[in-house]
């Protein structure tokens, strides 16, 4: 078919290529209208079929002899440009483009397309990239492997457990911090992705260059589920990282009902010794705790019977008053020493909680403060493992004198949840006073 040409030498095939016409290609190549230039005209057409996907365009300029191999002046070939469309199926067209003779692997073992296919979660193009031998644990041009970028994804996907059927390495690291992929999952709050490493046999107690671990990062970002679904899985709260910090110190204060449960899962489950560690100021958390003030996190201490340490010689801003001398009891009943808890006290509180100590004290009363410190931490477990009377179970728990609701620290420690839950302003009773 010879084709009509303007002034301009626009061909027929030309105009349909340019507003984008696959049928009209399809139609006149079909009639036999020939390509002018086959290294030119022929690469440039086979690139914008490639780009836009054109099936049959990409086949028919093929059988015509364009060549395959053929590059631009950016040195791409066609092949270069199959990444251009957003949400293309690169699981559909990867296939056919092999099948017409272009070599899915040819400029980089097939890393750009492993990274495109797990940008856009494309599983099927992953499977063909695996079965090609594409290695899906290799770091990237960005030093992180696959994991690491479906870490910082939030898909509403229930078949990504496809992934870990290709032998990825669960605990690879990336290597800028040698942060793994479950390290990053938690600082996103990526709770599904963590729930899949965990059952993939990850490593929970993994930590990155700086000793920072799973449990550790969902401290500092106050990623609550997070930290729930990670202790529950049997992380170890008490490591410190590199600065000698556990996870206990990094809880956001600020964030009061986050932190009492987050406090209080952290000490149900095991994290106890992790109290003990003085903070980078050299405060311990139960000094941090008054000189907030944030008084009612003390009870938690109390119930999970954690070893006080002596307290740094600093006093409160303020001296603590009598609203304080329920807990400065409890303290001492719990194993405290009474000149630690007397520095944090006013005079006349101070003066009544030493004639506590030296008066108020019967042998019952003594066995137990002796009781509870010999038991230490886990206290609870360790109690009702006891052949002895519920009410002398209850009476060494302290349940007479620590309040119900801080009582328990096992309440409300099921997972029923895969998001983290967005932080919701909630304005106090002294802000609504001015409305």
């Amino acid at each position: 078919m010879q084709q009509l040409e303007t002034p301009w030498t626009v061909t027929a095939l030309t105009m349909a290529f340019s507003i984008r016409n696959p049928i009209g290609i399809k139609i006149l190549m079909d009639a036999g209208c020939e390509i002018d230039d086959l290294n030119e005209k022929g690469r440039e057409y086979l690139m914008k079929a490639v780009k836009n996907g054109w099936a049959d365009v990409v086949q028919g300029l093929i059988e015509r002899g364009v060549d395959v191999h053929a590059r631009d002046e950016k040195g791409q070939t066609a092949l270069y440009y199959c990444h251009d469309k957003e949400g293309r199926n690169l699981g559909h067209i990867l296939p056919f483009l092999e099948s017409v003779g272009f070599d899915i692997l040819e400029d980089d073992s097939g890393e750009a397309f492993l990274n495109l296919a797990i940008s856009r979660l494309d599983l099927d193009a992953i499977d063909f990239l695996v079965k090609h031998q594409v290695n899906v644990s290799q770091i990237s041009s960005c030093r992180q492997s696959i994991l690491h970028r479906l870490a910082r994804k939030k898909s509403e996907r229930d078949d990504l457990q496809r992934l870990f059927e290709y032998g990825i390495d669960v605990d690879q690291r990336e290597t800028r911090e040698g942060s793994a992929a479950l390290i990053e999952a938690t600082t996103c709050g990526n709770v599904r992705f963590v729930k899949s490493l965990i059952n993939n046999g990850c490593n929970i107690n993994i930590a990155n260059n700086y000793g920072i671990t799973a449990v550790i990062k969902a401290a500092i970002e106050m990623k609550k589920i997070t930290l729930k679904l990670l202790l529950k899985s049997g992380a170890n709260a008490n490591l410190l990282n590199n600065s000698g910090q556990p996870a206990v110190n990094y809880l956001d204060m600020s964030k009061p009902d986050d932190y009492k449960d987050c406090l209080r899962w952290i000490l149900h489950f095991r994290g106890g010794k992790g109290v003990q560690f003085p903070d980078r100021t050299g405060l311990t958390l139960l000094e941090r705790l008054v000189h907030r003030p944030f008084i009612e996190p003390i009870w938690y201490l109390i119930t999970a019977n954690c070893n006080f340490q002596p307290l740094v010689n600093r006093a409160p801003p303020k001296k603590l008053g009598e609203t304080f001398l329920p807990i400065a009891k409890a303290l001492y009943e719990s194993g405290a020493a009474s000149r630690e808890i007397a520095k944090l006290l006013g005079e006349k509180t101070k003066q009544e909680f030493q004639e506590y100590v030296t008066n108020g004290f019967t042998l019952k009363t003594v066995c137990r403060r002796s009781t509870r410190i010999h038991l230490g931490l886990g206290i609870t477990e360790k109690v009702q493992q006891l052949h002895i009377p519920s009410s002398i179970k209850d009476y060494i728990l302290m349940k007479s004198i620590i309040p119900v609701e801080y009582s328990n620290l096992a309440d409300s420690v099921e997972l029923d949840e895969d998001e983290e839950t967005k932080h919701v302003f909630k304005p106090s009773a002294e802000f609504l006073k001015f409305f």
